[in-house]
């Protein structure tokens, strides 16, 4: 087995716990913006101890390192959305439906990279989407589903 799959594994199952302690902490009255902080707090000073652990600290380019902020902005904002949607809405279907984000990366990488799939994994793509359809389960209106509405504290 390719080292790279233990990584995957290993990745899903701690963010498939990182979404249950999500939802947990929030259901117990936690706003999902101080969630977002003390999560990314958590995982900020996880990668830093690794990090100087293992000896992975290089200094680099700037343009290197800007691109490294730009990439932790928009996960922050994902990271952000995600736990509002999970805040309101059932882990069961948040998280699977927030699990297409790797959709956008292939666009991204077929344009820009010039990335190319088999037809085994363009199929898989496709069926990705056909199972998003199908969790979003009997409503025919999905928005409905996942719809945010603020909390009475968050209201103005």
């Amino acid at each position: 087995m390719p080292a790279w799959i233990f990584f995957v594994i290993s990745c899903v199952g701690f963010w498939g716990l990182s979404a249950f302690l999500g939802k947990l902490t929030m259901n117990r009255g936690m706003t999902y913006l101080t969630f977002g902080a003390i999560a990314s707090s958590g995982m900020a000073f996880t990668a830093l101890i690794l990090m100087l652990w293992l000896g992975h600290f290089h200094l680099q380019k700037f343009e290197t390192i800007s691109l490294a902020v730009l990439s932790g902005f928009f996960e922050g904002l994902g990271t952000i959305v995600f736990y509002r949607a999970l805040a309101s809405g059932p882990a069961s279907l948040v998280v699977p439906l927030f699990a297409l984000y790797p959709a956008i990366a292939f666009v991204l990488g077929f344009i820009f990279l010039k990335e190319r799939l088999s037809h085994m994994q363009t199929v898989g793509v496709f069926l990705t989407f056909a199972a998003a359809f199908l969790l979003a389960g009997d409503s025919s209106d999905l928005a409905s589903q996942v719809a945010i509405q603020p909390r009475d504290s968050e209201k103005v």
